[in-house]
């Protein structure tokens, strides 16, 4: 049976959290050559392990190569690109998310409070401004926040469907029943990295 370190759902999330690495290194127009090349590496490293672990290394490793740069590489490669340009445009709010930015914003904050919010603090209904015009400065922060869970929510599907097609392989591909670990135990490594890529929040 193929170790569970070297199934195709184990391997790709290696893959992700060493591209996640360096991908905000890589502007648009080497984006997907260091990619191809960073996978190649990697895809290159795990079939050079696989001889020591496994009797049947040729196929899996032609396996592995083919869904890395068939099925990886291409999903990878969109979703780096989407979060290069949110992260560039500071999760939409530009220039306003800078230092000077957030300066300016709090500032206005505080004006807008003393003019308007102060001469109607009798009515309960303007209290809720204060503290959401408080809180404007870090608004930048909060998007980031969640674009990052987001972010780490959509890798973890390309990882989960991985997994999928690894236990899809294991039924259709003449000989994998013998050759894969069991769906439980892909279920098991699927649920182990959804946990670490939790703790990572």
């Amino acid at each position: 049976m193929v170790p569970t370190d070297y199934q195709l759902d184990a391997v790709a999330a290696r893959l992700v959290e060493r591209l996640e690495g360096s991908r905000r290194s890589w502007s648009d127009a080497v984006l997907d050559g260091e990619v191809r090349r960073v996978a190649e590496e990697h895809v290159a490293h795990v079939i050079g392990d696989l001889g020591s672990v496994l009797p049947d290394a040729l196929a899996h490793g032609a396996f592995l190569r083919r869904e890395i740069f068939a099925t990886v590489v291409p999903r990878y490669v969109e979703l780096a690109r989407r979060f290069n340009a949110t992260e560039r445009a500071n999760y939409g709010f530009g220039r306003w998310a800078e230092p000077i930015g957030r300066l300016a914003v709090g500032a206005s904050g505080l004006v807008f409070l003393w003019l308007v919010v102060l001469r109607f603090l009798w009515n309960p209904e303007v209290w809720p401004l204060i503290p959401l015009v408080l809180s404007m400065p870090a608004w930048p922060d909060l998007a980031g926040l969640l674009f990052r869970r987001r972010a780490t929510a959509q890798l973890q599907t390309l990882i989960d469907d991985l997994g999928k097609v690894q236990a899809q392989a294991s039924v259709y591909a003449p000989g994998a029943a013998s050759a894969v670990d069991s769906p439980e135990e892909v279920e098991r490594a699927r649920r182990a990295l959804a946990a670490s890529r939790r703790s990572e929040l």
